[in-house]
């Protein structure tokens, strides 16, 4: 359903127009002040309403109108809906809009007939497209009737929590790099040096003890063979020489040979017992006491390194939690504008402006840029397939190139405004000129003239008007929206 014809009478700066377009892009085109941003909004204020300016008829005049000729729309061969003409007129009073034939109304009202079928006909493409990453996004959002507010907010707080979880991984593992771990150390604790003392102490009297019955059994000894070896043969010489004392010689005789006996058998047990026991070697022990604080650093170092690495699989698995969260709600805001509908597949957002194809839209080339903006634009204009852009000046000649090529592969007319003197005009012979208020060429040629109305018209559309309920007041301040 396209616009077949749009015809403009004492409205704003524009005293009386009519537009036919011969293609799919319609070029207003003009100096500055002549009329052509209100040749766009007379569209818009036909088909979707809103508040009017204060001085929307033209200056000296009692009223004025719009209609909007709209061509119907088939499927399949099959006429979905017919052609019908829009008309807008307006007084100092009041406007009132009305749709003929009135059978397309099916029972609406022509206001709400039109919202149904009118979409983002206006979509300010200059502006979108060198507006903020925020306003942009808000703009999108707004379009397909999303909102990511929460999202946004849950993915900042999550996107902070995982810089804090990944800075402190990545110090928690600069600072295991540059420990130092001695594999040969096998204790998990550090090792007692009062422990090692009393070790070293026990050692030294035991074998202090150890070392005093063996010098007391070799005196034991060197005394046994004093009595061998002096004693008894002194006796014996005594005895021989006395023997007047021989019976008390006799009777010492006796005893130390008993003494003897059990100083042999004491020698005895107490060699065998020395020979059982075993000297215990303090060296190592000395050696162990000497390097205890090296061992002890070394025994740190271990038990630290193996504290940061289970503090680093903590951290990891804080991280990665952090991060299957963060992926999980960024995903959700994907399927969010999926559910939506866009038909922009590679068009998504982040928590701030809208991504095309993972990278920011700001970043895109102009190309990219101008594909989204008038992907938006035609988003909700599924039947009446009208785009109007202001400012198509700013917009350059590839973007304008684009723009027709998605308008064609869409089947959208394009109606669009363009700074130009009547000579630059001349140079392209494409389009509408209008000057003060009124088209003067048309595709570089002069207008038709308009055929004159009968003067009986009036009365005649009056008379219809009366047995038609195909029209509706419209108070300038019912509808939202600004011109």
């Amino acid at each position: 359903m396209r616009i077949i014809s749009l015809a403009i009478e004492n409205i704003m700066k524009i005293k009386a127009a009519l537009i036919e377009p011969s293609s799919n892009i319609t070029k207003i085109q003009g100096d500055n002040d002549a009329g052509k941003t209100t040749a766009l909004n007379c569209i818009i204020m036909a088909l979707k309403g809103g508040s009017l300016p204060d001085q929307v008829i033209t200056k000296g005049q009692k009223k004025g109108s719009i209609t909007v000729e709209i061509g119907g729309v088939e499927a399949d061969g099959t006429e979905i809906l017919p052609p019908f003409t829009v008309t807008k007129s307006i007084t100092d009073s009041k406007s009132v809009l009305s749709i003929k034939p009135s059978k397309v109304l099916k029972g609406e009202t022509p206001r709400s007939f039109l919202d149904g079928i009118i979409g983002n006909i206006f979509f300010d493409f200059v502006k979108f497209i060198n507006d903020t990453g925020p306003n942009q996004k808000k703009t999108f959002m707004d379009l397909i009737g999303i909102d990511t507010v929460e999202i946004d907010a849950n993915e900042k707080d999550l996107f902070d929590e995982r810089a804090e979880a990944s800075r402190n991984l990545k110090t928690a593992k600069a600072v295991l790099e540059d420990m130092v771990t001695d594999p040969a150390i096998e204790e998990t604790k550090e090792l007692s040096v009062q422990k090692l003392s009393n070790e070293l102490a026990d050692s030294i009297k035991s074998n202090q003890v150890i070392e005093t019955r063996i010098t007391a059994n070799a005196e034991l000894r060197i005394d046994a063979i004093n009595v061998k070896e002096n004693d008894i043969p002194d006796c014996e010489t005594t005895i021989a020489k006395l023997k007047a004392g021989l019976k008390r010689e006799e009777d010492t005789l006796t005893v130390l040979e008993s003494d003897l006996d059990e100083k042999r058998v004491a020698h005895k047990k107490e060699k065998s017992e020395i020979e059982q026991l075993e000297m215990i070697s303090i060296t190592d022990i000395k050696t162990r006491l000497s390097t205890i604080e090296e061992t002890n650093r070394k025994i740190r170092d271990n038990i630290a390194y193996v504290s940061q690495g289970e503090s680093i699989k903590r951290l990891q698995s804080e991280y990665d939690t952090k991060d299957t969260k963060l992926t999980k709600l960024r995903q959700s805001r994907v399927d969010m504008i999926k559910d939506a509908y866009c038909p922009i597949k590679e068009l998504t957002m982040d928590d701030t402006q809208l991504l095309y194809n993972g990278f920011p839209l700001k970043q895109c080339s102009g190309s990219e840029d101008i594909e989204v903006a008038m992907g938006l634009s035609m988003l909700k204009n599924p039947v009446v397939k009208v785009v109007c852009i202001k400012d198509g000046s700013l917009l350059g000649e590839k973007k304008m190139d684009n723009i027709k090529k998605m308008a064609k592969a869409g089947g959208f007319d394009v109606w669009i405004e363009l700074v130009q003197s009547q000579e630059q005009y001349d140079g392209q012979g494409a389009g509408f000129f209008i000057e003060e208020g009124e088209i003067i060429k048309v595709d570089g040629k002069k207008p038709k003239a308009k055929p004159k109305a009968k003067k009986n018209a009036p009365k005649k559309e009056a008379a219809k008007k009366e047995n038609q309920p195909n029209s509706s007041p419209e108070s300038s301040d019912e509808q939202d929206g600004n011109w």
